[in-house]
């Protein structure tokens, strides 16, 4: 996957460098591709929030959610 997608960490450091006020991850539970538990990416992304930097809104979402983006 390394070549195609990046994992929760990267995600919010591009999401830093681009200056981005929301980042809403969208590929967890989609498919299943990897030998991950189903809540690894979900867990490493709430480990990786804590380094966010101040104002970047992280939408942890499920499928079937309603996200509202202002």
């Amino acid at each position: 996957m390394q070549k195609s997608h990046i994992n929760p960490s990267q995600a919010v450091k591009a999401a830093e460098l681009l200056r981005a006020k929301t980042m809403l991850p969208v590929h967890f539970e989609t498919f299943i591709n990897s030998l991950d538990s189903p809540t690894e990416d979900r867990d490493l992304l709430k480990k990786a929030e804590e380094g966010a930097p101040p104002g970047l809104r992280i939408i942890n979402w499920h499928i079937g959610d309603s996200v509202v983006i202002r």
